[in-house]
Formats: structure tokens, sequence, C-alpha cells
């Protein structure tokens, strides 16, 4: 069962009951309210947010202008460093939340740190269940001899089937510096295939992103964004 999600109404039915009401349906309250509507399949979810629209398939926009009329302007107390300068922290207000306008990247937490600062029940071990329920790995669809990651490391390491799709970089599309950068990395301390393996999660490697791929046989192929929105809603 899925969460009602109303977008852009202006008016909800007078009388109309709901058995929770989650307000923000970003990359948290998206979540929430799927996760509610499946624990039980009588109870009715509502889904609120506010804002513009914006499209889902918009991929990354670094460098673009991440304001809108109804979205937050936050900006960071004065920097030390930068002359007191004030950075601006862009925000969105709409279905998705942030998770519609950030680079996609996809990062797995320090095992080492979780493990040595992180309270009891916040564990790696703790953690490590639900970070791979969430993945659609690209690893289950794409050869090893491509991505780097054998199998066994693949089934050990990340999800199959989960939510949140999480592709790789366009490997035949590499900048001949970050190629470079790549194969000083293999000098010096080894080029990580796999960033998530928490067997060795420090040097150099190329970021993974929450992207959903259009043919997922074609390692280079054209993909849209993964939002929580999108992925469980």
């Amino acid at each position: 069962m899925r969460a009602t999600c109303l977008m852009f109404c202006t008016s909800i039915t007078n009388g109309q009951e709901y058995d929770f009401i989650v307000v923000g349906v970003g990359s948290g309250g998206s979540i929430m309210a799927a996760r509610l509507s499946e624990a039980d399949k009588n109870w009715t979810v509502l889904a609120l947010d506010r804002g513009s629209p914006r499209d889902p398939n918009q991929p990354d926009i670094i460098g673009g202008d991440l304001s809108g009329l109804h979205d937050p302007n936050y900006f960071s107390i004065p920097q030390k460093y930068l002359l007191g300068r004030l950075v601006r922290n862009p925000a969105y207000y709409g279905i998705g939340g942030t998770a519609m306008i950030n680079g996609m990247v996809t990062i797995a937490p320090s095992r080492h740190l979780l493990d040595q600062l992180w309270p009891t029940g916040w564990k790696w071990d703790d953690l490590f269940p639900y970070m791979i329920k969430m993945q659609n790995h690209y690893c289950y669809y794409l050869p090893s001899s491509l991505t780097g990651i054998s199998d066994t490391d693949c089934r050990k390491w990340h999800g199959q089937d989960g939510p949140m799709d999480i592709a790789p970089p366009s490997f035949e599309k590499m900048p001949e510096p970050l190629l470079d950068l790549k194969n000083e990395c293999n000098e010096y301390d080894g080029f990580m295939n796999d960033s998530d393996n928490p067997t060795k999660q420090y040097g150099c490697y190329f970021v993974q992103q929450f992207r959903k791929p259009l043919n997922k046989s074609d390692p280079n192929s054209e993909s849209i964004r993964a939002s929580t929105w999108s992925a469980y809603l």
C-alpha cells in the first residue's frame, strides 16, 4: 500500500480523515510516509508539502540557480576564514525536498567512526542492514570486469531490488584529467572501485550516484534522478 500524496492542492475534502499526516515530504518524510503505509494495510497516510513543482527527472544542477519563489533563503554565520562573508545554503520546499536539488552523490559512512564514536544502537552492524535495504546497486546488473566489484563483494556489501537506484559513473565519459588522476592513485595507494566496501574506506574513488539508468544493460545509459520522493512514493 502506498501513501496518499497530494501535490499542489488547494483543498482537501471536508470530513476526510487519515490515521497519519506527514508534513514535509523531503528526504526523510517520503520514507516515513511510505513505511507507515506499509505497516498496516488499513492505515491511511496523507503526505503534505508546499512549494513549487520541480522536474523529477532533472539531473544534478550544480552551478545553477537553486532558489524559487517559495524556497527558503538560508545563510551561514559569518565565516572567519572568508573575511566574515555569509555563505548561502539553498534549500527546497516541495516534494522530494533537497533530494531534488542535490548532486545525487551517495557515500557510505565510515565504519571506523560509527564504531568508535556513535552510541549503542547506532554502530555499523546496527545500521548496515538498512543501508543495503534501500539499495538497487549497479554491481548486480553490470559485469565485474567493468565495475571492479567482485560478485562476492557485491552480494556482501550491497543491496538489490531496493527502492533507491545507485548508478556508477559514466565509464566512457570520464574527462582525461580524471582518468590521469585515477592512474596516479593506482600507483600511490590503489584506486577504490567500491568506496562502500568498509574494509578500505580511504583513497581515491569515483563517486556513486542516486540515478536510475534508462537501460541497465548499457553502462553509459542516460539516466534520471533518483530521489526518496520518486523511489518511495
